[in-house]
């Protein structure tokens, strides 16, 4: 089974996603990037899926620096936010897999994880 690593600050949301999420993944939850760059030094996901907008450092800032070390990792940032301009900077900066919290954001997670294109 995958590995999965989940970074969401809102832990109603955050319990959401891991128990869908658990049903297909070994799934490792964290609220804040920190913990989750802590966890990343015993074990090496298969997939970080990440909120964009996290107290501390921020989703984006943790995927640059997970990027070098876990280059086999795949990486999903989320956010609730609809803001054409965050998404465009995001994929300027090297984002290609953004997903909204939306009502689709499960299928959109399994679409993106199923994509053989796939790349940071």
């Amino acid at each position: 089974m995958k590995t999965l690593f989940i970074v969401e600050d809102d832990e109603f949301y955050l319990q959401y996603l891991t128990v869908v999420l658990s049903r297909k993944y070994e799934v490792s939850a964290f609220t804040s990037a920190e913990d989750c760059m802590k966890a990343t030094r015993h074990k090496s996901p298969d997939i970080i899926i990440t909120d964009y907008y996290l107290p501390g450092i921020n989703g984006f800032d943790m995927l640059q620096i997970l990027t070098k070390k876990l280059p086999d990792t795949k990486f999903i940032t989320l956010s609730s936010i609809e803001d054409g301009n965050l998404v465009l900077e995001l994929i300027r900066k090297g984002i290609r897999n953004y997903v909204i919290k939306d009502e689709d954001v499960f299928r959109n997670i399994d679409e993106t994880l199923a994509d053989t294109t796939y790349q940071y």
